[in-house]
């Protein structure tokens, strides 16, 4: 995203589609070792999260729904295999774990929650679904009470406080996916630096519904809308506009 050289984008996808032939189980998860054709009958909660950030990245750059159809599944499994329904938050471990020693004693790791916090908060922002929001709430609840006893562990939870409590910038592209200023446009938007910030791009053919619920109208043209709380502005059609406008609200 910040260089726009392919090759590390197709290292990047080759890696992520071995991990999920070959490291992911449909209902439990992704397996935590993988080698010569034998994999590990262990999940832990690390390995989710991280996979759930490699496929929100994915989807990101490219805007394939299959990334993101795949993050929610794995977080579906992931809520089965891990969250507390009753306390909130996440165990490490799912309940029927075979692991030995003591890492057979389920626990609910901070900064493993913390980057959970992250994931339902991007995810939030990348579907509007509030149930992500909720969890992610109910998760950074569980730890507000704790966190000055976790030292430097606590800095995640930090970052995660910081992209719950204070929304990022969402940038929604309302444009044809085939056309290649499109294209552009969506690279352009994805090289702005801002750690938070969200992108997703709408497609007036296939994104119709959740466009009008937006109130953005229909173009085929690429144009920006940038969000905050409180409201979107736009439509932007030079990313340098919605560049000064991420970096006005930064200031």
């Amino acid at each position: 995203m910040a260089l726009g050289d392919e090759r590390h984008a197709r290292v990047g996808f080759k890696t992520l589609e071995f991990i999920l032939k070959n490291a992911l189980q449909e209902e439990r998860g992704i397996f935590s070792h993988y080698f010569n054709g034998d994999r590990s009958e262990v999940a832990f909660l690390s390995d989710q999260a991280a996979v759930l950030k490699a496929l929100l990245d994915a989807f990101e750059l490219t805007q394939e729904g299959k990334y993101l159809r795949r993050a929610e599944e794995l977080l579906a499994s992931g809520l089965d295999l891990f969250y507390d329904g009753e306390k909130g938050a996440f165990y490490d471990i799912p309940s029927d774990s075979h692991t030995l020693g003591t890492l057979k004693y389920r626990m609910k790791p901070l900064d493993e929650n913390a980057r959970m916090v992250e994931v339902l908060t991007r995810l939030y922002y990348l579907t509007g679904d509030k149930r992500c929001s909720d969890l992610a709430e109910e998760t950074m609840a569980l730890f507000y009470a704790s966190y000055r006893d976790q030292s430097i562990m606590a800095s995640t939870l930090a970052s995660a406080a910081l992209s719950l409590g204070d929304p990022p910038p969402v940038i929604h592209i309302v444009g044809d996916k085939g056309l290649q200023k499109t294209k552009d446009f969506l690279h352009s938007c994805l090289e702005i630096f801002e750690s938070r910030r969200v992108v997703r791009l709408l497609d007036p053919s296939e994104d119709e519904e959740y466009l009008s619920s937006l109130g953005y109208p229909l173009s085929r043209e690429p144009a920006a809308y940038v969000c905050f709380p409180g409201g979107c502005e736009g439509p932007f059609r030079e990313v340098e506009e919605v560049r000064k406008k991420i970096n006005a609200r930064n200031s």
